[in-house]
């Protein structure tokens, strides 16, 4: 099985022995894809320093010259949290922000 890289890659990402990121190994353990969307989100939260919201990724993924709609970062967003590969903090009960797992426990 072959995986559809995103140019968007950087070398400063913690690569893991198979040459993938450690949220890449987690998606394709949940069974998960690694689509060109799921790509630039995964990639656009390894490169975060703090919590994101679904807005900022979508832009930041839109940078990168990957052409995705809000609707669709918003469903991966909740797929990939609802798996459990990507951690969600909701504040006031209306906007969640998003990080990659090491982040939260660099955070405590």
């Amino acid at each position: 099985m072959q995986f559809i890289k995103s140019p968007i890659r950087m070398s400063a990402k913690p690569i893991t022995r198979t040459g993938k990121t450690e949220l890449e190994c987690k998606c394709i353990q949940h069974g998960l894809r690694i689509t060109g969307i799921r790509q630039a989100i995964l990639d656009t939260l390894e490169e975060a320093t703090s919590y994101l919201s679904a807005a900022e990724i979508y832009f930041k993924a839109n940078q990168a010259n990957v052409a995705i709609s809000m609707s669709a970062s918003y469903c991966t967003l909740k797929l990939l949290a609802d798996s459990g590969i990507i951690n969600r903090r909701k504040l006031h009960s209306k906007h969640s922000y998003y990080s990659r797992s090491a982040l939260e426990s660099s955070d405590r």
